[in-house]
């Protein structure tokens, strides 16, 4: 009986998927790009702050700053996060960028892009061959970005096409998850 007691509240529990990407502070990301304005960009996790019991990472992403967090519906990125006093802890409101765990071809809404799941695909860059999750995020005239994931090391490679049909990639020639 106490075996069956034991069953029933394990399998009563939720079962988490591990997160699409793990974020820590320290980690980086090196990228080959072509048609961008620098030939590689190193991305870097500066800072975590918690806010009601959940971390959030101020990602350096291309020169841009996003506060971004794993979430149960997968990757989150926080609007107007501590853009005032840096002491602040408000409570910030999220947009879904990556869903982790999707279904292929399902789409949802990252800031007013539709963004759809393609599935898994194999990918091969500078820094290796990895099985990766790939998004499409649709901008609207011609414009959109693909962005391929691989669990736990990050964004292996991306393409945009932005600007009057301008195209910039970005492959991965190093990551390093200092802890």
């Amino acid at each position: 009986m106490r075996i069956f007691l034991l069953l029933l509240v394990l399998l009563s529990q939720t079962i988490r998927a591990e997160p699409l990407l793990y974020f820590h502070v320290g980690a980086t990301w090196t990228y080959q790009v072509e048609g961008g304005h620098q030939e590689t960009v190193t991305n870097r996790v500066s800072e975590i702050r918690a806010v009601n019991g959940k971390n959030w990472y101020k990602l350096i992403e291309y020169g841009e700053v996003f506060w971004v967090a794993n979430s149960e519906k997968g990757q989150v990125e926080a609007v107007n996060f501590f853009e005032g006093n840096p002491g602040q802890l408000e409570v910030p409101e999220e947009i879904l960028v990556f869903k982790y765990p999707a279904k292929i071809g399902e789409t949802w809404n990252n800031n007013e892009s539709p963004t759809t799941y393609s599935g898994l695909e194999k990918i091969t860059v500078p820094a290796g061959s990895f099985e990766c999750h790939s998004y499409y995020i649709d901008m609207g005239q011609g414009n959109y970005s693909k962005s391929c994931i691989a669990v736990n090391i990050g964004v292996v490679y991306n393409e945009a096409v932005l600007k009057g049909g301008a195209k910039e990639v970005s492959r991965l020639i190093k990551y390093e998850q200092k802890i």
